[in-house]
């Protein structure tokens, strides 16, 4: 990404991150069905928690809950 990504695209003319939250939340609320995981924040090692032993076992045990969870025909 770097110096050429146009991150006016994102809304943000500084430079920061990408924040794709006004999508996910467009989408939901045209699929009130959606399910959607997002872990960035929610494990002791941050956003890197595949580098953390613990916080990797963490991260797999929820998405495998979410994916079960969010099958067709699971209990809503």
């Amino acid at each position: 990404m770097g110096k050429n990504w146009d991150w006016k695209t994102w809304g943000d003319e500084g430079g920061g991150y990408a924040n794709v939250a006004p999508w996910y939340g467009g989408a939901m609320r045209r699929n009130p069905k959606l399910k959607v995981f997002m872990a960035g924040g929610w494990y002791e090692a941050g956003h890197m928690m595949y580098l953390n032993r613990a916080a990797l076992d963490k991260l797999t045990d929820d998405v495998r809950h979410f994916v079960k969870a969010a099958a067709p025909g699971a209990s809503e």
